[in-house]
Order: structure tokens, then C-alpha cells, then sequence
């Protein structure tokens, strides 16, 4: 499997559509060169996307009680450390899509993650930053031989 350099993406016979497929744990984003083949552009990866929230963080919350009450009550967080590590990997491939665009790498993008994570990305990538088409799809299509992973996207997004 070739990575492609930059000044291969602005070889004018390239298709400057990126495919960015992403969970919590990896981000694989292709290009569709002539071939009719994804060829791997960068493959970022989140290993702490795997682990359990116990795994992640042993502390408990805390229990305290009020000054003169008898009643105690759980001190919680806002959300959970495997929530946040979801946010922080997707705010990586943020920027990684940002950059890209800014350096005019691809003209349109198409990012496929399960329904969650989709929406954090969508926070972290927008049309108005990036300045670029963007489609979406709410499916995960991650792991798979390369021809399988090009077939469910494009039959998904219905391309052929």
C-alpha cells in the first residue's frame, strides 16, 4: 500500500475527494486516484479509545457531605474521561482536515464514523473552517480490506 506525498495529491489526474473514516480508536483517510482504488493517505490512531472508563481512570467520584446536612451526595463529572478522550482524538483529526485544507490538499471530503463520533467531528470540522464540500455518513466502515471499505462507502453514499 503506497502513501502518497503531497506533491503526488496535486497531480491534476488525482480525485481530490478524501475519504476520512474514523471511531474512537483509529482514522484511516484515503484518496480515489483513477484507478478506482483507495490509497492511504494517513492513518491516525487513539490506542486509549479501546480502554473502559475503569481502565481509564481509577478515581472514583468523590462523596461529600454538606456542612450542618446529614446528606450526602455524589460529586460527578460533567462527563466521562472516555467521552473526553472521544473529543480530544477528534479534535486531532480536526486539525489534521483543517491543515490539509488549508494547504488546498483535496476539494471535497467525505467523513463516515458511527452516529456519536460523527458529531464530534462535525464539531471540530465544518464547511465554514475548511472551506470545502463536505459529506457525511453515519456508519462505521472502518476495519476491512481496503475494495470492501471503497464498496460500503461508495454503495452507502450511492457513487459507482
Amino acid at each position: 500500500m503506497k502513501r502518497y506525498t503531497s506533491t503526488d495529491l496535486f497531480d491534476p489526474k488525482t480525485n481530490r475527494t478524501w475519504f476520512t473514516l474514523a471511531n474512537r480508536t483509529e482514522a484511516k483517510i484515503y484518496l480515489e486516484k483513477m484507478d478506482h482504488q483507495f490509497h492511504l493517505v494517513e492513518c491516525l490512531s487513539n490506542p486509549q479509545g479501546n480502554l473502559t472508563e475503569t481502565k481509564l481512570d481509577s478515581d472514583k467520584p468523590g462523596r461529600t457531605s454538606a456542612r450542618g446536612q446529614t446528606v450526602q451526595h455524589a460529586l460527578d463529572r460533567h462527563f466521562g474521561k472516555h467521552e473526553q478522550i472521544a473529543v480530544e482524538f477528534a479534535a486531532s483529526i480536526g486539525d489534521y482536515l483543517n491543515s490539509a485544507a488549508q494547504k488546498d490538499l483535496f476539494d471535497e471530503i467525505v467523513i463516515v464514523a458511527e452516529p456519536h463520533f460523527l458529531g464530534l467531528l462535525n464539531e471540530q470540522v465544518s464547511q465554514h473552517s475548511i472551506r470545502k464540500k463536505i459529506r457525511t455518513l453515519d456508519r462505521e466502515f472502518v476495519h476491512g480490506t481496503i475494495r470492501e471499505i471503497r464498496k460500503k462507502v461508495l454503495e452507502a453514499l450511492s457513487i459507482h
